[in-house]
């Protein structure tokens, strides 16, 4: 992995799970860490505690990404915070295991939202800073239903899917400015979301950061899966 000392780096959902790991990794190569929480502001503190400990810096962000006056609110005091922005992760993500006709319709359009409104959001008001500093990183997490849609998954999947190709149309067309913007679609991972069952949040974090520091040589726009 290449080095991220200096480097800022943005974590949406950072709080616990895939971004909670990828903030402490992050932070043991010395990186500068963002760390957006929406609900649980006890974990989010415990985080950055573990940052600092491990040799990054932090600073706590609460927000929702799906709104773009919060979002706005989110980098703007990364910026203030730490005066770049580097590399972007829009890990944040909510998903329903029911069918759909068994969920709220509510709880349907909140996942649409998180999911891909608050991609959108983060990148429309990132890109620009990271055009007018010279360039950046953007990962995109997706997910292993973003390839095959699962029964009792059919929004979270339609979301994921739609993840993939946001960020492939974004890959060439951000290019010219020097963002690159690419994703990975993990499997199965053992957080709060899946019951805790799946492969550890480390190993795909390890896997997100050789994206973001592009030492894994990808296309603009690519995916790179990981699975157990």
């Amino acid at each position: 992995m290449k080095s991220l000392k200096g480097k800022t780096i943005l974590i949406t959902g950072a709080s616990r799970g895939i971004g909670r790991a990828t903030a402490l990794l992050a932070a043991q190569h010395g990186a500068n860490i963002a760390i957006n929480y929406v609900s649980n502001q006890k974990a989010a503190a415990e985080t950055a505690l573990d940052v600092d400990q491990a040799g990054g810096q932090s600073v706590i962000l609460h927000g929702n990404v799906a709104h773009e006056n919060q979002t706005e609110l989110i980098i703007s005091r990364t910026i203030i915070a730490f005066n770049t922005l580097d590399i972007l992760i829009n890990n944040a993500g909510i998903i329903s295991w029911k069918p759909m006709l068994e969920e709220k319709i509510s709880t349907l359009h909140q996942i649409v939202d998180t999911n891909i409104k608050g991609i959108i959001n983060t990148i429309y008001v990132a890109a620009p800073v990271m055009k007018d500093q010279g360039g950046g990183v953007i990962v995109n997490i997706a997910s292993g239903a973003s390839k095959t849609a699962y029964p009792n998954l059919a929004v979270y999947s339609a979301t994921k899917f739609a993840v993939l190709g946001l960020t492939q149309a974004l890959g060439p067309e951000l290019e010219p400015y020097k963002i690159r913007v690419y994703s990975v679609s993990p499997g199965m991972v053992s957080t709060s979301m899946t019951n805790h069952q799946g492969m550890p949040p480390s190993k795909v974090a390890t896997h997100i950061l050789q994206v973001a520091t592009e030492s894994l040589k990808l296309k603009p726009g690519q995916n790179a899966e990981i699975f157990e």
